[in-house]
């Protein structure tokens, strides 16, 4: 369990551990990446939507709010991941297809922003840069102007 500043909530993430190691998160996601780490919104979605939109709801991290949401996540998880609690990992067959049918409705890309009047060997210097992350995802340049200098 976590509490997300990000989406301002608690979030339980189920992970299937290598090698005795919790996994690394993959930046990006291929049709070979193998998915190890899920939120339990994820199986709430495959298993029990209308506790996905309750648990959805429940934004924020004060107490009274993050009580509820435990409440929920801790019944969920007896429910819903039961397979999961006693080591039927299963469930990650149906994570993977899940994620990877979202990215590819929503194809993975890289943006770089560059400055306007930046030389063509330092773009495919940053392009080669953004490249050594993920070979296989698409890199995008744009442009933005420089704020105007402050002549007093």
């Amino acid at each position: 369990m976590r509490y997300s500043v990000e989406f301002n909530r608690a979030e339980v993430e189920l992970v299937r551990m290598v090698d005795s190691q919790i996994p690394q998160i993959p930046i990006f996601v291929h049709p070979d990446t193998r998915i190890d780490r899920c939120d339990l919104d994820n199986l709430l979605l495959l298993k029990a939507p209308s506790v996905f939109e309750t648990l959805r709801k429940l934004q924020g991290l004060d107490t009274d709010t993050l009580h509820k949401a435990l409440a929920v996540e801790a019944d969920a998880l007896e429910r819903y991941a039961s397979d999961f609690l006693w080591l039927d990992l299963s469930i990650f067959e149906e994570f993977d297809l899940l994620i990877k049918s979202r990215v590819a409705q929503n194809p993975q890309r890289l943006t770089i922003w560059i400055p306007e009047g930046t030389s063509q060997e330092e773009i495919a210097r940053k392009v080669a840069q953004a490249n050594r992350v993920d070979p296989k995802v698409p890199v995008d340049v744009r442009y933005y102007k420089h704020a105007p200098k402050d002549e007093s």
